[in-house]
């Protein structure tokens, strides 16, 4: 290893001292040094969001082909505030200056019907070809751009063609180096390119919450696939140890939906999981609250109202106070009025009271309203009765009822 290091420390500033002495003696440094001179400063600024609208349209371009050679359809295609969505009759253009929070794009696919194994398969392989082709874009756009900088600085005589393809090919490696970066980063429900494509070939939960959520974005949401995928979930749920992961709790509350809200026949070895499974771990992250919210409101539906107060009770009393409080307050309140306990209509009414989600950032091709009010509408009224004892004239205790 030493050797290693000696012979590199002797090696490289040998062909570093022969590049310098040929780039000079040939005149190829002299040559781009003037070409530098020829790019005047403003432009040196324009190139940099040139660069980025360059090197973002290709990648998200690479998805969105990627897709649409699968025979999948698209919905929409986001370049920050630079927004192209569907609706059922044509395509549209807006721009929406709230979406440079994004700091980057969006490609959202308009999947068919996934009614069985086959389509489940098919789809799933669909995403992991897309995620991966839009990394292969950028490194592929960046090699071709360094190699044609090469090439120009060698063999061309054109300094002004030189000047401006050097800012250009400054400013396109070191943001395709930084998208590189971010392709294996993951935090807080981001995932890169590379992180989600890991994770769809590994995960099957991570897969079937990803599908899932994209069939929300369908262009046609008169047709629904939600038998389908409640067993694909049940199945899952039934292979899984139960967990405080996030993907977890979203699978068990995509289940807790499809009984509750779309009458879906409840499975018993699901429901004894359900009641067997400790909640008081999933308290301290705000989807695992809103996950124990919505077993309080199953419960509930499934008549079992002492269950439900008794949960909702121990939610207040041992959710963590860390979480938003705007979150907590609405979830408390929406929760009590679904079963029936209070009545917060307008409180639910008004959208100001509502916790921010990433669902805005679909609002210019999707209204979450109608779906957000269908969980807001109260459950059949259950009785919860509590036995009692009265003693009557005899002094013998006589057993009635109240409700």
């Amino acid at each position: 290893m030493k050797r290693r290091k000696i012979a590199l420390l002797i090696v490289i500033p040998f062909f570093i001292g022969v590049l310098s002495v040929i780039f000079i003696y040939t005149g190829l440094w002299q040559n781009f040094k003037e070409s530098l001179k020829t790019v005047p400063w403003w432009l040196w600024i324009l190139y940099l969001p040139i660069s980025f609208y360059v090197t973002l349209t290709l990648h998200e371009l690479g998805h969105f082909l990627a897709f649409k050679f699968q025979g999948v359809k698209l919905r929409a295609l986001y370049l920050t505030i630079f927004t192209f969505y569907k609706t059922e009759k044509q395509w549209h253009f807006k721009v929406y200056p709230k979406l440079w929070v994004l700091l980057g794009g969006l490609v959202v696919p308009d999947l068919d019907l996934i009614e069985n194994e086959n389509d489940y398969q098919r789809t799933q392989k669909a995403f992991e070809i897309s995620l991966m082709t839009g990394p292969v874009v950028t490194i592929v756009f960046m090699g071709m751009t360094v190699l044609t900088f090469l090439f120009s600085f060698f063999f061309s005589t054109q300094i002004y063609w030189l000047g401006h393809l050097t800012a250009f090919t400054l400013y396109t490696t070191l943001l395709s180096a930084l998208y590189i970066f971010t392709f294996r980063l993951a935090a807080q429900g981001f995932f890169g390119d590379f992180v989600a494509y890991r994770k769809m070939k590994t995960e099957p939960i991570f897969t079937f919450i990803q599908l899932a959520q994209y069939l929300m974005f369908r262009v046609d949401q008169k047709q629904t696939t939600t038998a389908f995928m409640f067993r694909k979930a049940v199945a899952l749920i039934l292979q899984t140890q139960p967990r405080t992961d996030l993907f977890y709790e979203a699978l068990m509350m995509h289940y807790l939906e499809g009984v509750v809200y779309e009458g879906e026949d409840v499975d018993t070895n699901v429901h004894q999981i359900i009641l067997r499974a400790p909640l008081t771990s999933h308290l301290y992250s705000e989807n695992g609250l809103t996950y124990a919210y919505d077993v309080v409101i199953y419960l509930y539906h499934q008549g079992e109202v002492e269950k439900a107060y008794q949960l909702l009770e121990m939610i207040e009393k041992q959710q963590s106070r860390r979480l938003d409080e705007k979150l907590r307050r609405y979830l408390n309140k929406k929760t009590k009025h679904v079963i029936n306990h209070t009545y917060d209509e307008a409180f639910l009414n008004n959208e100001a009271n509502y916790p921010k989600d990433q669902t805005w950032i679909f609002k210019p091709f999707l209204d979450m309203t109608p779906h957000i009010k269908k969980l807001h509408q109260p459950l059949p009224f259950r009785v919860y009765a509590t036995e009692i004892k009265w003693p009557d004239d005899d002094g013998e205790n006589d057993t009635t009822r109240e409700e």
